[in-house]
């Protein structure tokens, strides 16, 4: 797993590089509401990086250009298929095929959409749950805290397939840690789906039902 955060070091130091060099050559200038900056081109936030808790806030902090632009480009425009998990799935393998067409490009970035629907789940099961608003209220720092040994426990295995690329050299790596992100990931996605179904009353549950029905005859 170090392998892995070596490689995220790597591409850390080279987006910095890059955006020294775009700065002493004025690409990075820009002016927004009378105010001046030279981040324009800027791709890494290394501040931003040091304090990050969770997956969904490497979008703003690593590889942030390439993040916007296919926000922008991809995912907004894939809203007719009027499913936001498709959406999202069709923009990784977009993704996939923008890096090349090796087994570990499209495993990387599939795995990352079932990183980011876990943790979304899990922070919404958490928000329900009065036992962990209880320890947050004693603790406020305590989310930092968790979140941060979680990502960097977890961000070094999740791109060991995007360096390695070829399925019959890194499944030997996954086999010998007993592929423990991806059992992590599916667990944590499947239990806080079921804790928030069971969490909800059923009286909510059949009101809303029912309102729905009412809606629909009105």
């Amino acid at each position: 797993m170090i392998a892995g955060h070596l490689t995220i070091i790597k591409y850390l130091a080279i987006w910095t590089i890059n955006d020294g060099a775009c700065i002493i050559s004025g690409l990075g200038f820009y002016k927004c509401e009378g105010k001046v900056a030279w981040d324009a081109v800027r791709n890494a936030n290394l501040l931003k990086f040091a304090k990050i808790t969770r997956f969904q806030h490497l979008i703003v902090s690593y590889n942030i250009n390439t993040n916007a632009w296919l926000l922008k480009y991809v995912h907004k425009r894939l809203k007719f298929l009027n499913v936001r998990i498709l959406s999202h799935f069709c923009s990784m393998m977009f993704l996939a095929i923008w890096h090349g067409f090796h087994t570990g490009y499209f495993t990387a970035f599939g795995f990352q959409l079932v990183v980011m629907n876990a943790e979304k789940e899990f922070v919404m099961a958490a928000s329900k749950s009065p036992f962990i608003k209880d320890l947050v209220g004693k603790f406020p720092r305590l989310p930092d805290l968790v979140g941060f040994v979680y990502l960097h426990l977890l961000l070094g295995y999740c791109v060991i397939d995007f360096s390695l690329l070829h399925w019959n050299i890194y499944r030997h790596v996954y086999n010998s840690v007993y592929w423990y992100g991806h059992i992590f990931f599916v667990s944590m996605f499947l239990l806080s789906k079921a804790y928030c179904f069971f969490t909800v009353p059923v009286p909510c549950r059949v009101e809303k039902r029912y309102g729905q029905e009412d809606a629909k005859i009105k």
